[in-house]
């Protein structure tokens, strides 16, 4: 660990050039990582040191994702992962090259070491924020069910208890990550019970509920890596205790799967750096649009508006208001606004629902010019005819319009659509009178009263 900066150091300042060239430095850093399992956490340091220093390059395929440092190395893990056997019976061919006993078994126990290995460098990835809860617990759930079996063999219990002992706090301190905590325990207590386990494995796994049961705090009669200063420290620790006659101590208290706490600060300094970034982000932007100089109708940003609008369940009008005034329209720009979109609530392009609220929630915030929504109305009106060849339900255009006009206040801008059916002659193929339009508001609104409707025809 005391040599962590100094590598970082030394593996950043080398220019890599290519994939090939980052794909060894990585499998340098993971082969070291299974090998020297008591290093796993400064191993997992230096990734997360690394990460931001190293090029992108390309991706193999168009449409796949750049390959980054983390990319890759995250195969790495992955690929070893899948690796995990079934069963941990020697294959044939580990028969034929280790045909002595004792070499076979050692080779297996390798074997498994290098397995458990990949399980605690998988945890201190997680507690350094490189790979999500969701992938923990993908694995966690397919080793304790076993590889397409309902009862998982041994060695899959022991790469469960290696990595939860790993990420255990930090796993259920997340509303995710404790659903998946309480699932995991319950599978365990079930799996004691079955006698296809022998009593090393089924006191592994008690072991591990009653941790949980503990608070993840555990005994660690074992020294993790430390740095030389932390070394030296405990042992002035141990030297002032014994000269004041106390007991020594021969185990440490320590929380299992906590978070480091310099990983904690560099998270939340990135989350910060993130945050700080994405507010210039959007200064920068507003900065932008306010210099910006009003501009003609783009019609594909006015349908991107709309559809904005429409995934909020057209409940959004500030949303809207703030999205439509984004697009700098001059005013003959937005009178062309109004022209489209009434234009396409007739002809079918717009859904009624979404094009008639759009239409009264602009003209209700003064962004849509009265005679420019009357013109293009009344014009849509006149031209009934031709419309319902296309679209035989345009009619109900006009029948949200006077439903949303009613629901308005006392002096609401959209008058209008009353004011264009009133003067439209050809208007009667759906709407013919003033008795019939007073009929399909009491229709379309029945929560009104019928006071509150002749208010609007006496305006």
């Amino acid at each position: 660990p005391d040599n962590l900066k100094r590598i970082v150091e030394q593996l950043s300042g080398i220019e890599l050039r290519d994939v090939g060239e980052i794909v060894s430095v990585i499998e340098l850093i993971f082969s070291k990582a299974l090998l020297e399992p008591h290093y796993c956490e400064t191993y997992a340091d230096m990734v997360l040191s690394l990460r931001s220093r190293y090029p992108e390059f390309p991706p193999e395929r168009e449409g796949e994702p750049a390959r980054t440092f983390t990319r890759i190395l995250l195969n790495y893990v992955q690929e070893e992962y899948e690796r995990l056997p079934k069963t941990m019976e020697p294959s044939e061919e580990q028969r034929l090259k280790f045909p002595l006993k004792g070499d076979l078994d050692f080779e297996i126990a390798q074997q498994k070491k290098k397995f458990l290995a990949n399980m605690k460098f998988i945890g201190n990835l997680y507690l350094r924020g490189l790979l999500s809860v969701k992938v923990v617990n993908s694995v966690l759930k397919e080793l304790v069910f076993g590889k397409n079996s309902e009862s998982p063999e041994e060695h899959f219990i022991d790469c469960v208890c290696e990595l939860v002992r790993s990420i255990g706090h930090t796993l259920d301190s997340t509303p995710q990550g404790k659903d998946m905590i309480l699932f995991l325990m319950r599978r365990l207590r079930d799996l004691r019970q079955e006698d296809q386990f022998s009593t090393r494995v089924k006191l592994k796994m008690l072991d591990l509920l009653e941790l949980r049961s503990n608070g993840w705090v555990q005994k660690q009669f074992k020294d993790t890596a430390k740095k030389v200063a932390e070394v030296r420290e405990e042992a002035a620790k141990e030297s002032r205790n014994e000269r004041a006659g106390r007991e020594k101590q021969f185990f440490n208290v320590a929380v299992a799967g906590a978070r480091p706490a310099h990983v904690q600060a560099i998270i939340v300094r990135s989350k910060l750096q993130k945050a700080a970034e994405r507010q210039a982000q959007d200064q920068e932007e507003r900065a932008r649009e306010a210099a910006r100089p009003a501009t003609a109708l783009d019609v594909k940003a006015l349908r991107r508006v709309l559809s904005y609008f429409g995934d909020e369940d057209c409940t959004g009008v500030d949303a809207l208001a703030a999205d439509f005034q984004g697009l700098k329209l001059t005013e003959e720009a937005a009178g062309q606004a109004a022209q489209w979109i009434i234009k396409s609530c007739f002809s079918g392009v717009l859904k009624p629902v979404l094009g008639t609220r759009s239409l009264v929630a602009l003209a209700e915030k003064e962004l849509l010019p009265l005679e420019a929504l009357e013109l293009h109305f009344k014009t849509c009106l006149d031209a009934m005819g031709d419309f319902k060849l296309d679209n035989p339900h345009c009619d109900e255009v006009v029948h949200e319009l006077v439903a949303h006009a009613v629901t308005m206040p006392a002096g609401s801008r959209v008058a209008w659509i009353f004011a264009v059916l009133r003067a439209s002659s050809s208007s009667s193929g759906v709407l013919s009178s003033q008795a019939n339009l007073r009929e399909e508001v009491a229709r379309l609104c029945p929560d009104f009263e019928a006071a509150e409707v002749a208010t609007w025809f006496d305006a």
